[in-house]
């Protein structure tokens, strides 16, 4: 097996993975790219799994529609990908030891 989860006659290639990173990379409130794993599950199809740090002050319906955006933009330089999973984080600076608690609420529309 490879890194990635997939047989090495299956792996996915580097091109095609910085082409997904770089992607969600370019896309203007995507703070940092925390992680992302993309694995080859049959010989036409790609699975895309990334967590992604947006700004704490963003509003759910900002990120919800960021997601929509990334989804179309990883699908144009990876058509192949059948699944993609984005998981929205909150952006922490790494000297940051202790955030502060407010960044995790969620106000309700109702």
């Amino acid at each position: 097996m490879s890194a990635n989860g997939g047989d090495s006659a299956s792996s996915v290639s580097k091109a095609e993975s910085d082409a997904i990173r770089d992607a969600i990379n370019a896309h203007p409130r995507v703070q940092s790219l925390v992680d992302l794993r993309v694995v080859r599950i049959d010989t036409e199809e790609l699975l895309v799994g990334a967590a992604i740090a947006f700004p704490a002050q963003d509003r759910l319906a900002e990120i919800a529609e960021t997601i929509d955006e990334l989804k179309a933009a990883i699908r144009e330089v990876a058509p192949t990908a059948s699944g993609i999973y984005l998981e929205p984080d909150v952006y922490r600076r790494p000297d940051e030891t202790n955030p502060p608690t407010d960044v995790y609420f969620i106000r309700g529309v109702d």
